[in-house]
């Protein structure tokens, strides 16, 4: 993925984040989906550094990483279907599975809120994760 990909999946995550903090009250899966500082090395965070006015949210690398895995995949889903994604059933649940299994042992969000977040909004987590 290119550099400006990188700074503009960051920034969405940040919103993906948001987003699902929305749909959950419990304070642990809120903490695992955003973070106060962000690293000011790390490109992903580009955008929202250059335009944070106080108000973005920003993700935590989990989640900046969930959403760079999730952004490749449909990327290289694109390629192999001419540019058209399946419309199928089955196919978030597949997405799904893919990006579990690349993100492997990066579970800080998917091990304290993936339970409740996912019953209650599969779109939303299908965008964050």
């Amino acid at each position: 993925m290119s550099i400006y990909g990188e700074v503009a999946v960051g920034h969405i995550a940040g919103f993906v984040a948001n987003m699902v903090a929305r749909e959950t009250n419990r304070p642990e899966c809120r903490s695992a989906l955003s973070t106060k500082f962000l690293d000011t090395r790390n490109p992903s965070h580009g955008l929202i550094l250059q335009k944070n006015r106080g108000g973005l949210s920003k993700p935590s690398d989990s989640v900046v990483r969930v959403c760079n895995v999730t952004e490749r995949l449909l990327q290289k889903l694109l390629c192999l279907t001419d540019q058209k994604l399946p419309q199928g059933s089955g196919v978030p649940e597949a997405l799904e599975r893919a990006v579990l299994q690349e993100v492997g042992t990066d579970r800080a969000v998917f091990e304290t809120c993936w339970p409740t977040c996912r019953t209650r909004s599969r779109t939303t987590i299908m965008c964050s994760h």
